[in-house]
């Protein structure tokens, strides 16, 4: 069988780390004939090389190469990579994650699209701007595309060699950049593979301390991008996101020493590569860092890095309802400095500038300050799930716009979005217990991700598609939903009590808190009195939630609720009283007696068996469902599937 994906792990004293992505290997649903994994030992002088022993016996699929100690990971992936059999490689590094469907999904897409990279949805602890739709050929490489230079993506292996593309050998730095440099300058097809996550790193890799080896890595990389093909998007990624990003608040917090270096070869650099013309695809923030940095001003960048450290945006929800088995939200958000306070703008009639100290106005121009066109703003909302950190977008759309307060002029913007838990994840249902709603709010070269706050949200629980969903507030700091409560998520805190229950001859009546009922006239569900089942249903009345069910006039016993796994149990009980009607009571303590049921022969219901209502004799059929609520659910979806069709902004 063709070895279809060769794995490559560069591994320097990795020790337990390794056994981490090699676990993640073990459970990939891709057959184990039909990948690789090549582990290099990069001169290990701990346990690795026992790890790996150890590894290797019980993994016919595990390689490992030993060689001695290079100084970076790049000499130890093209050893891995010239000796690998795969059509496709990955490269992955100790600690780091794949997901279980990853080897199999990433390739399936590679190879049916004849793609020579193909990035995957990775999963960033501190949050990530994903792609919110499959690209089977990238139309151009945008700063989006190109935002992750990592090298955990999927490589035709016959592509890196045809071009000789290898790594940076030595003890230098940003070998992942050097790579992708030439990877993307000579790639014909690159795909974008969003709909499932592929690859969870554990850490961002910090910049070395040295500012001369960090620097000369970029040189590195500059020219070979100028001297190559696709010479303009790909300069201007290394000129954004290499070089100006690096001169702002990271500037703060380097010794005299290490700043002033930074500055002096940042400023060479720019000066040979990175001409005025550039500049027009700046942000407002990089405009007064480029012109600083052509002048090599440090004390200038410091005072500049002062103004944008801790910048961020304040969101606020102002509209949080159900409508139509979606959570409907509106969420505004302002730009706010490090202590909260709105970042404010002067407006001069039409023009907008950006205010800074008076040391730093009179070294830029009107024209480094004016921001008027280049706001290029927007606010997106999403979805991340508390566990395994997975972020989806929401279906969205929204504005950033400059707002005269009698403050001053600030940035705000606003999001309207639609959390539809059956087709979030990218047109499929959520699959955790907890998710976080977060905002990310993109304007001015600023970028901002965070949980949206809870304040303001009145929203009660809700039953979509037989699933709870409760919002809530984490930690009082952030909103949050709750997949996983069942129907206990829908009584209130302390369950029912007598007052809420209502018996009438053959019929129960349970008054809950209010519930969104997806759009149903009636919910169907269930109630069960000492271990005997009844069909029920569920109506929102007068703003309360009705559960009416036809139970035997002397049935006795526990009262549970059943409108969605897993059952409720309610806290009640019912008595016989001397007329005969039973009637509900609090439950007994623990160890009290507890009545017994009479009549009928206890039943235990089971998941999707219903009982029907002649005789009490179980039958199978499915919830009964409206056609209201067939297009309701279908509306949903699709306005889910417009992820896959279009990208904001």
């Amino acid at each position: 069988m063709p070895i279809k994906v060769s794995v490559i792990v560069a591994a320097c004293n990795a020790g337990p780390g390794l056994m981490i992505t090699l676990r993640s290997l073990d459970a990939q649903t891709m057959p184990r004939d039909e990948f690789e994994v090549i582990v290099v030992d990069d001169g290990s002088t701990d346990d690795t090389p026992t790890v790996l022993r150890a590894a290797v016996a019980t993994r016919p699929w595990l390689r490992v190469e030993e060689i001695a100690c290079s100084g970076s990971a790049g000499r130890p992936r093209n050893v891995g990579t010239g000796v690998a059999r795969g059509e496709y490689v990955l490269y992955a590094d100790p600690y780091d994650e794949l997901f279980p469907e990853a080897l199999l999904r990433t390739w399936e897409y590679a190879s049916g699209n004849n793609a020579d990279v193909l990035i995957a949805k990775e999963v960033h602890p501190q949050g990530w701007e994903t792609f919110r739709f499959n690209e089977p050929r990238v139309p151009v490489l945008d700063e989006h595309v190109l935002a992750l230079l990592t090298a955990h993506k999927l490589y035709r292996t016959a592509f890196l060699r045809e071009h000789g593309i290898r790594f940076p050998e030595g003890a230098t730095a940003l070998v992942d950049h050097g790579f992708n440099a030439l990877a993307y300058a000579r790639a014909e097809v690159v795909s974008v593979l969003a709909d499932y996550p592929c690859y969870r790193p554990a850490t961002a890799r910090p910049d070395p301390a040295d500012p001369r080896l960090l620097w000369d890595a970029v040189r590195r990389d500059v020219r070979a991008v100028a001297a190559g093909p696709r010479r303009g998007p790909l300069l201007t990624r290394w000129y954004r996101g290499c070089l100006l990003a690096r001169l702002g608040p990271p500037l703060l917090g380097l010794g005299s020493a290490a700043r002033d270096a930074t500055v002096r070869l940042a400023r060479d650099l720019h000066r040979e590569y990175f001409g005025p013309e550039l500049d027009t695809v700046l942000s407002a923030v990089e405009r007064p860092r480029a012109r600083l940095c052509r002048a090599g001003d440090v004390s200038a960048l410091l005072g500049l890095a002062a103004v944008d450290r801790g910048v961020t945006a304040r969101p606020e929800v102002m509209e949080a309802a159900w409508r139509q088995g979606a959570l409907e939200l509106v969420v505004a958000a302002t730009l706010v400095d490090t202590d909260g306070v709105p970042v404010l703008f002067r407006r001069s009639g039409d023009r907008v500038f950006r205010l800074v100290p008076a040391a730093l106005a009179g070294l830029l121009t009107d024209d480094e300050l004016d921001v008027t066109d280049l706001l290029r703003g927007r606010v997106e909302l999403g979805v991340r799930g508390r566990t395994s950190r997975v972020e989806w977008p929401l279906p969205s759309h929204g504005r950033v716009e400059f707002v005269d307060t009698p403050a001053g002029t600030v940035a705000r913007g606003w999001c309207a979005a639609r959390l539809y838990v059956g087709a979030a994840a990218y047109g499929g249902p959520l699959d955790e217990p907890i998710w976080d709603l977060t905002v990310r709010f993109t304007a001015l070269g600023y970028v901002s991700h965070r949980g949206v706050p809870p304040a303001g949200v009145s929203a009660g629980p809700a039953l979509v598609e037989d699933r709870v969903v409760v919002p809530f507030a984490a930690n009082g700091a952030q909103l949050s939903v709750d997949l996983s409560r069942g129907t206990p998520g829908l009584l209130p805190p302390g369950g029912l009590t007598p007052a809420d229950v209502t018996r009438a001859d053959a019929r129960l009546e349970l008054r809950l808190p209010p519930i969104h009922l997806d759009g149903f006239a009636a919910a169907p569900g269930e109630v069960i009195v000492g271990g005997v089942a009844y069909p029920a249903e569920c109506r929102t009345i007068d703003g309360r939630s009705i559960v009416r069910a036809p139970v035997a006039s002397m049935a006795n016993g526990p009262v549970t609720l059943r409108l969605a796994d897993p059952p409720a149990d309610t806290g009640l009980v019912l008595v016989p009283s001397i007329g005969g009607l039973s009637h509900a009571r609090r439950r007994p303590p623990a160890g009290a007696p507890s009545p017994q049921p009479v009549g009928a022969s206890p039943h235990q219901p089971t998941p999707g068996l219903y009982l029907s209502r002649e005789g009490g004799h179980p039958r199978h059929h499915g919830p009964p469902r409206t056609a209201g609520g067939l297009v309701r659910r279908v509306y949903n979806r699709l306005s889910h599937s417009v992820i896959r069709a279009s990208r904001d902004g």
